[in-house]
């Protein structure tokens, strides 16, 4: 799974000018989500060719059960005061309107994460940049049991 989906990535990312590192374990055997799961990892490196065009690295490890995986950028980093927001609905890391995107992205990304029984959580420091780690079980949950966007309207009373 991994080795299709970094090998579109970095054709993407040469197109950005960024450099994309990774490093995982080849022999990793997962369930997950296929299409679902390469979601995530778009929507993360989209993000961090917008706010952080440059040096992107992803890293993969194995820990007993779970799988641990890490985006880390290297740009401007996320205020502190919208860190506890970025996985809202309609909610953006940077009020940019030279930056596309509706604020739904990370949303939709914690959203996959929690479907397969995962978390994720973002560490950021302005000017050195931004790492958003995921783990995930190894195996997560059956496929069809997967809906492709899980949107439950929040009832305001």
């Amino acid at each position: 799974m991994f080795n299709e989906l970094i090998d579109q990535q970095n054709e993407i990312m040469a197109n950005f000018h960024c450099e994309l590192k990774v490093d995982y374990p080849h022999n990793l055997k997962i369930v997950w989500d296929k299409t679902r799961i390469e979601q995530v990892f778009i929507n993360l490196l989209n993000n961090a060719v917008k706010y952080a065009p440059g040096k992107i690295e992803i890293t993969v490890r194995e820990e007993n059960e779970k799988v641990i995986i890490k985006v880390k950028d290297y740009g401007k980093g996320i205020p502190q005061e919208k860190l506890n927001f970025i996985f809202d609905r309609f909610e953006r890391a940077t009020s940019n309107l030279n930056v596309s995107g509706l604020g739904l992205g990370l949303y939709i990304v914690k959203q996959i994460v929690e479907g397969h029984q995962g978390k994720i959580e973002v560490h950021s420091e302005t000017e050195l940049g931004t790492c958003f780690t995921i783990t995930l079980p190894k195996k997560a949950v059956k496929v069809e049991t997967l809906s492709p966007f899980s949107y439950q309207p929040e009832i305001q009373n």
